[in-house]
């Protein structure tokens, strides 16, 4: 018997392509994907998603590459659910531990993975093109397409899965498994814009994959200036064809406000205003940053004091200080000898819990900018502080820890409006430094002027 643990709904979409997808658990803890029509309408569309499992199997074969399993009929779909972490994933570690260059080779490799050479027939343009992603300029005469074109193979819908690991630049885990592939079209569609899709929905996300910018990700890989600006057009239409009618919330801000101003975000602390964040900690001993491996929780007013025990092997903590732009004062990050018990108890049964210190600096990075040693700034929604452990540790007697220890995480958080933040960054110096005192400064001279305190 399945009971349903997480639904989502997908119903700022037309209703033909209306959905609910649900992660269903039974008594053993065995789970699985359903899929229902969230309309009348919407039943077409499951069968379609149905006959697509099917075909995509068969276009794939002998590739390596799996599609992920699917049942069922118009009224309920079945599909498996998957044990693994994506191939964005796996990039994002790339681009962090090895660097753009790295990167761009992971990138490069799942670009021939996903759009191989040997199934490529010329383009010819069709009456579905132009319906569903509306009229374009003319593509040139040398321009291919596929027989099978899956517009939504971006990175994070290939799960990596299994135990053994291949050679190679990503040492990528044995299983490859494509997952929603709901919509993939019949008729030709130009590989550049399969590319664009790729490329763009990984770098556009984040702001520290921007990096990728610099070395002329979209140029790499034979898409122009003038290319991104038709696939953009494309693209904005398609999102127009999936909606149809219905006009999804996040389309109605700006018809329906001025906009509006935080005063929060200057003031700091407002009376009988309480400030809240998510605290969302990561742990991992290979790099790779999973949700199952990870704890969130609120804090509040700007204060993180928390204590988290470390499990032995762990080689690196990401801690996300909340999803606004701030500058984050660290106070300590250091081994201590009590852990949070609640947090303790949610997380690992440790068989020591030794006292240790740092047997060198801690080594931190982030994906901000320094402000002197204890600051970084962060002008973007994605703040992320790497600790890494590993080598680190010792106990009283100077013997390194094999076992389980106890981290303190202290810090503040500040989160700023655009013009602090605009007004930080132009106190940077010649090296594009941010000095620690200046920061201080504009933050306090931007509260005390800005209009929202008068």
């Amino acid at each position: 018997m399945y009971k349903t643990i997480y639904t989502k709904y997908s119903n700022e979409r037309a209703p033909r392509f209306s959905v609910m997808t649900m992660i269903c658990q039974d008594e053993n803890g065995k789970k699985l994907v359903r899929k229902k029509a969230a309309s009348q309408a919407a039943g077409v569309h499951l069968e379609e998603i149905r006959r697509l499992y099917e075909e995509l199997k068969n276009y794939y074969k002998g590739s390596g590459i799996s599609i992920n399993r699917c049942s069922g009929d118009d009224r309920c779909l079945e599909l498996e659910f998957l044990e693994g972490h994506t191939y964005e994933a796996e990039v994002d570690h790339i681009l962090l531990s090895k660097g753009p260059d790295a990167a761009l080779e992971a990138i490069d490799k799942y670009l021939h993975m996903m759009i191989d050479d040997r199934k490529q027939i010329p383009f010819e343009e069709s009456e579905e093109l132009q319906q569903i992603f509306g009229e374009h300029p003319a593509f040139p005469p040398e321009t291919m397409s596929l027989l099978l074109s899956d517009i939504d193979m971006i990175m994070a819908n290939l799960i990596l899965s299994g135990e053994r690991r291949q050679t190679g630049i990503m040492g990528l885990l044995q299983k490859k498994t494509l997952i929603d592939y709901e919509w993939t079209f019949r008729f030709p569609i130009p590989i550049g814009y399969l590319k664009f899709r790729i490329l763009h929905y990984y770098v556009e996300r984040e702001n520290y994959r921007q990096i990728l910018k610099e070395k002329d990700i979209y140029g790499r890989f034979g898409i122009t200036q003038n290319d991104r600006v038709t696939y953009l057009q494309m693209e904005n239409v398609f999102q127009r064809y999936t909606e149809g009618e219905h006009v999804a919330v996040h389309n109605m801000y700006e018809d329906l406000t001025p906009g509006v101003c935080q005063t929060s975000i200057y003031t700091g602390r407002s009376k009988g205003h309480v400030q809240k964040g998510w605290l969302h900690l990561f742990w991992t001993n290979d790099g790779i940053h999973r949700i199952v491996d990870s704890y969130r929780t609120i804090f509040t007013d700007g204060e993180i004091q928390t204590v988290f025990p470390v499990p032995a092997g762990m080689k690196e903590l990401r801690i996300d200080p909340g999803e606004e732009p701030c500058i984050v004062r660290i106070r300590s990050i250091r081994p201590v000898s009590r852990p949070d018990k609640k947090l303790q108890d949610r997380l690992f049964h440790h068989e020591s819990d030794r006292h240790v210190q740092w047997k060198a600096e801690t080594v931190i990075r982030s994906n901000g900018r320094r402000a002197g040693e204890n600051l970084l700034v962060f002008d973007h929604h994605d703040p992320q502080i790497y600790v890494e452990l590993s080598r680190n540790i010792e106990d009283a007697e100077g013997e390194t820890v094999s076992g389980a220890c106890s981290l303190e995480i202290a810090m503040e958080v500040l989160w700023l409006g655009q013009d602090v933040l605009e007004a930080v960054l132009r106190g940077a110096d010649s090296s594009g430094e941010l000095p620690e005192q200046n920061t201080e400064a504009v933050i306090e001279e931007q509260i005390i002027t800005s209009k929202m305190w008068k």
